[in-house]
């Protein structure tokens, strides 16, 4: 079931992640990112 559902969903490749990571690190010095919740569009859970 859970394959059945993964198969369905759209991923996150490295480029997303990688989109991310550059996001949090261009912000400005007076600006904390403490967290990335980073997960496809069609995940519901």
């Amino acid at each position: 079931m859970a394959r059945n559902m993964a198969g369905a969903m759209r991923t996150l490749g490295a480029e997303d992640v990688a989109a991310a990571v550059l996001y949090a690190v261009g912000q400005p010095d007076h600006a904390s990112v403490n967290e990335i919740l980073l997960r496809p569009t069609d995940q519901v859970r």
